[in-house]
Order: C-alpha cells, then sequence, then structure tokens
C-alpha cells in the first residue's frame, strides 16, 4: 500500500441523461460525502439476556463539498451559479488517483450552497456544497 497525498483529485460536474462533464476549475479541498444508517431498536420482552436489539434503517450520504480558488466569472463559477439558481440534479463525479489507478466514484445530487470569500491580502475562494442522494458509481 502506498500512502499519498490528495493531488490530483478532481470535481466534474455532469448534466443531461448522457452527461456533459465539466471539471470545476483550482479545487484545493473535498469533502466526500459519508454514508450513515440509521439503527431502529425493536428490543422486546423476550429480548436476549436483557440486551437491547436493533435492525438497520433507512441511509443517507451527508454533504459533499468543494473547495476551491475563486475566479469571478469564470466558467466555474458561471456553471455554480447557474446550479445555485436551478435547483437541478445533477452528477458529481469524484476522480482520486488510486495505487492500481484512478478511482472514480459518481453521486447524483443537487446544489445546496454556493459560498465566495474576498479578502483583502489573501487569495479568494469559494466552496461548493452538494446534498447526495445516491451513490451511482464507484466504491
Amino acid at each position: 500500500m502506498t500512502i499519498a497525498i490528495g493531488i490530483d483529485a478532481k470535481v466534474e460536474i455532469g448534466r443531461g441523461a448522457t452527461p456533459t462533464w465539466t471539471e470545476l476549475a483550482y479545487v484545493t479541498d473535498i469533502t466526500l460525502p459519508e454514508f450513515t444508517r440509521d439503527k431502529i431498536e425493536v428490543t422486546h420482552q423476550k429480548s436476549p439476556s436483557g440486551k437491547k436489539e436493533y435492525i438497520p434503517g433507512l441511509g443517507e450520504f451527508s454533504d459533499m463539498t468543494a473547495a476551491m480558488h475563486y475566479v469571478p466569472g469564470s466558467a466555474t463559477d458561471d456553471l455554480l451559479l447557474e446550479l445555485q439558481d436551478s435547483g437541478e440534479t445533477v452528477k458529481v463525479r469524484v476522480t482520486l488517483k488510486g495505487e492500481d489507478g484512478p478511482v472514480v466514484s459518481t453521486y447524483s445530487g443537487f446544489m445546496q450552497g454556493y459560498s465566495r470569500n474576498i479578502p483583502v491580502g489573501d487569495v479568494m475562494e469559494a466552496e461548493a456544497t452538494f446534498s447526495i442522494n445516491a451513490l451511482v458509481v464507484g466504491p
């Protein structure tokens, strides 16, 4: 196993039934969605050894974020502003450098938020937050 830094990762947005992919420019940090599942208590009078019992419940993905350098009026900025206004469901594809080649995960979701930070003496930054509904392809 090779431990590596997160260089060469990319985030792309796919639109349409047969997606046209657009890479988000200048991405610095990616927070992948976490999958969690509810647990439902089903303890009853005859539960073994007086212990609580659970069954798996519904699962859900947390939000995914892509932080980037902000370039006003760029193709990335225009795309994210358009997604912010439209609320459309898109595909979000993340490609990471894996031990045996690229590892690709594709999610379905919508852009929940787009924040931009314009400091006086530092690099302008932005962050796109996607609400994830499903893992379409990937690990």
